[in-house]
């Protein structure tokens, strides 16, 4: 049997959906189904490339005018791929960026990892980007993971889970020994929710608890 997977956004609506949704969810982690792989792509791509420079917007309004010169489509989950593609990204160009990403200078990495383990669940981590920055002369990480979801948003539990995560994938995966990782800096974007939220390493200690916690549920419900 393959070792359970899950993907960072599905894992905070795993930690609250019904039995029924949490087999659905690893059902689909097991075999994606190939229609939901290209949905809002477009959204996230532009979104991605906003945030490379947060003073910038263009990327987002030609993403909007590629979109609005698109013919519609005739199949109707593409329709609402497009409707949806494009009011996230208005949606995104009225959004609250935090400060920070503004008043640091940061460039664009790549890791050469994608997933933590937690519990012996494989976590896709994935973010859209890695931010590294320097800062008071340290080296220092963030990242920056986007939910896109007109029907379910995530609500601030969900948003702290995928920020936590994405806190601890860094610390593992990313920083090396003399650099940092920045909790203020590992966001989480969810665009119709018209909110971002960082990591909060006050609460750590029980965040990854609950973490693991889901994992071990996951593990049991993939093993069922």
């Amino acid at each position: 049997m393959n070792k359970p997977t899950i993907s960072i956004n599905q894992l905070a609506v795993f930690s609250q959906a019904s039995l029924s949704r949490k087999k659905q969810i690893l059902k689909q982690q097991i075999v994606p189904n190939k229609v939901l792989l290209p949905w809002y792509q477009k959204a996230k791509a532009a979104i991605r490339k906003y945030f490379h420079s947060v003073e910038d917007i263009t990327p987002l309004l030609k993403a909007i005018e590629a979109i609005e010169k698109e013919a519609t489509p005739t199949k109707a989950w593409a329709k609402t791929n497009q409707t949806v593609s494009r009011e996230a990204l208005k949606k995104m160009m009225l959004m609250r960026i935090p400060r920070i990403l503004r008043d640091v200078q940061y460039e664009i990495v790549n890791a050469s990892s994608h997933s933590i383990e937690v519990a012996g669940v494989e976590i896709k981590a994935a973010p859209e980007i890695i931010i590294k920055a320097r800062i008071n002369n340290k080296t220092i990480y963030g990242a920056i993971k986007i939910h896109i979801s007109k029907s379910d948003p995530f609500d601030s539990k969900q948003m702290e889970l995928v920020s936590t995560v994405l806190y601890q994938f860094l610390t593992r995966k990313v920083a090396h020994k003399d650099e940092d990782v920045l909790p203020e800096l590992c966001l989480c974007v969810d665009v119709f929710a018209g909110r971002i939220a960082g990591a909060d390493k006050s609460n750590w200690s029980s965040l990854m608890d609950q973490v693991e916690n889901i994992c071990q549920e996951v593990s049991k419900l993939w093993a069922a």
